[in-house]
This record gives C-alpha cells, structure tokens and sequence, in this order.
C-alpha cells in the first residue's frame, strides 16, 4: 500500500473512532441548541404594530415601534411576533425603514421576526405592491401595478453599498423603453442629478470605522423604492441606509465650519442644523473637489419642477426643501438610525417669467 495511502487510511481511522466517543455528547449539545432556538420562538414578544405607520404624520410612536424591534432581538434576545391586525395606514417612507428593520434582525438571527398578514385590505396591498413582502421572503399575491399603465414602479430592493447596484432599476422612469432618449430634457436633468446624489449617499453611508464599532448590528446594505404617477408625471424616490448618519458624518469632515456654527449659537449645533448645513453648494465629505454637488443639484431642480420636495431624515435632525426655494429643518424627538431621503418631483418644469429664472 502506497505510504500516503496508509497515513490517510489511519487519520481517517482515528477520526471515527473519535467521532463515536463523543457521539453522545455533540447530540446532547445539538439537543439543548434546539431547546434554546425553540424556547426563543416560544418566548416571541407579541408587538402590534400601530395604526398609523408614519414618520411625516406619526413619527414618535413609529420609529419608537421600529427601535422595539431591534432591541428585543439584540439587547434582550427575543424573538418577535408582528400583529398587523390594527395596522390601517403604512406610508411608503416607513415601508422602507420598517423592511430594511426586519431584514436587518432576520439576516443576523434567522427567524427573529415573524408576523402576521396585515388584515386592512389597503395595507395589504399596499405592501404587497412595493415588494416588502418579496424582499423579506414571505408568500404574496400577484403584484397588480404591472397590470396598471398610470403606475410605475421600482419595487423595493436592498444591496450593497455600491452607486451601481442602486441606481440599476430606476433609469426607466424617467427615459424610454430604449434607454437612450429621456422622457423629456428636465426629465433627463432630474435622472443625472438624482443618480449622482444617490451614489454620494450610498458612498459615505458606512465608514470603516463605524463598521467596526458595530460588528454585531452593522449592515452594509442599502435600501430603495419608488413611484412614477403617469397622470401627474411624478417621481418619488426613497433611500435609505442603518449608517453612520449624515449630521455624524459632517461633524467629522467639517469639523471648523460645525465650530464656527457653535461659536454663533453658543451651544454645539442640532443635528437638523447639521443638515441644513450639508445642502449647501459644494458641501461634500469626501473634500473632493466637484463633489457634494448631488443634494444641491436636486434641490435646484425641485425649484425649476412645477411641484417637489426634498426630505430628510437623519439621526435626531430632519430637513425638508420645497419648490418655492422655502426650507425648514427642525429636531427629532427620536433618533432614526441612518438616513432616510426621500425625492418627490414632477417631471414638468415650472414657466416661469423671464425675469424670475434670471433671479433664481
């Protein structure tokens, strides 16, 4: 017998008999993991989730109900059962932070989450068409929006942080079938000027060392959806992502302005200022010169489309921009982890006397 043969013929041998002496402990420790997994899904907290799942109309019990979530799986180590029976409104901003929630808790601990179907019809179909159901892996009807000329949509998608993976899937709102011709020029400036914000946030959403910091809960992942309204030629884009947050990141990148605001305000500067600070011309992270142009782009645009806004919630600060060039930006009563963006613009450019353009 061939000398090599023999050496793998005896390990081979003294693996076996290993295996048959600690046979009856290693089935022992698998019975007392099934115990563990199946007492965790015994234990399950039963969370109903509220009747109006909103973070422009009823933010405070919303993120306060997503919070829940993840810090009965993480601190205490509970399983979750979701009750959708009260659940009569779901805005589609909150469908995204509420998915990326739960695919979050199920991608670390499998089966964390459970819940029930909801049992309004609207709500039901609502989630079904935005694809929460599909992202998470559950069962769902057909979804009827392909069926529906006047909608468009771009069903709701996670991935990693990469600008390529997030913009794949929405350039036919605003361009042909072809891929070639826009829909319109404005339509064709909003998509530029879109998908270089896009990339911006998905670029700077989870730094090293936040990764690091976070081992246990960080998910480098992205999420997104949209809407085309065909009869109102309007867009509604949503991005949102569990990073380091944008007030963060500016008080790392920019550290002499957020000084300079401090020394005015005799107090260091809410994160709503923070990010009324990051919309301004040319504001970028990276320091790069031509970037951190994405976010003021869209807001030039909004001004020029005959309705839109720009919202934005990150952290404990939310800033929202409108079309008539009126801001506001205000202080979260909870903290949202991560930023949330959400684009509402219609693709007609606003006429506009000859004199008001040249003022703008």
């Amino acid at each position: 017998m061939d000398i090599t043969l023999k050496k793998w013929h005896k390990l081979h041998t003294q693996n076996i008999r290993k295996r048959e002496n600690t046979r009856i402990e290693r089935l022992k420790r698998r019975k007392l993991d099934l115990v563990s997994i199946r007492s965790k899904h015994s234990m399950r907290m039963h969370m109903k989730v509220p009747q109006v799942m909103s973070l422009f109309e009823n933010y405070e019990e919303t993120i306060q109900f997503i919070n829940e979530i993840s810090e009965s799986i993480f601190k205490q180590e509970l399983f979750v059962f979701l009750d959708f029976s009260q659940c009569k409104k779901i805005s589609s901003e909150t469908c995204v932070v509420l998915a990326a929630e739960i695919e979050r808790c199920t991608r670390k601990i499998p089966r964390s989450v459970l819940g029930s179907y909801p049992q309004y019809a609207g709500v039901y179909h609502f989630l079904n068409e935005l694809g929460f159901f599909h992202l998470l892996g559950i069962r769902s009807s057909k979804p009827t929006f392909d069926d529906l000329p006047e909608v468009d949509v771009v069903r709701l998608q996670s991935g990693q942080d990469n600008p390529e993976g997030l913009i794949k899937g929405i350039k036919e709102l605003f361009y042909s079938a072809d891929g070639i011709q826009p829909h319109s020029p404005y339509s064709g400036k909003i998509y530029r000027a879109l998908t270089e914000a896009m990339a911006n946030a998905v670029e700077h959403a989870y730094p090293d060392n936040f990764k690091k910091e976070n081992t246990n809960t960080c998910m480098p992942i992205w999420w997104r959806a949209g809407f085309k309204l065909n009869d109102k030629n309007t867009v509604l884009m949503i991005l949102y992502d569990q990073g380091v947050g944008m007030p963060n990141t500016l008080k790392t990148n920019w550290k002499e302005k957020i000084e300079e605001l401090a020394s005015t305000l005799a107090r260091e500067p809410f994160d709503s200022e923070k990010l009324a600070l990051a919309m301004e011309k040319g504001r970028s992270s990276t320091q790069v010169e031509g970037r951190g142009q994405g976010s003021y782009d869209i807001q030039k645009l909004i001004r020029e489309s005959s309705r839109g806004t720009l919202s934005i919630f990150s952290y404990r600060g939310k800033y929202i921009y409108h079309n008539d060039n009126q801001w506001h930006h205000e202080s979260l009563p909870l903290p949202l982890n991560g930023t949330l963006i959400v684009w509402q613009i219609c693709l007609n450019a606003l006429e506009r006397e000859p004199n008001e353009e040249k003022s703008n």
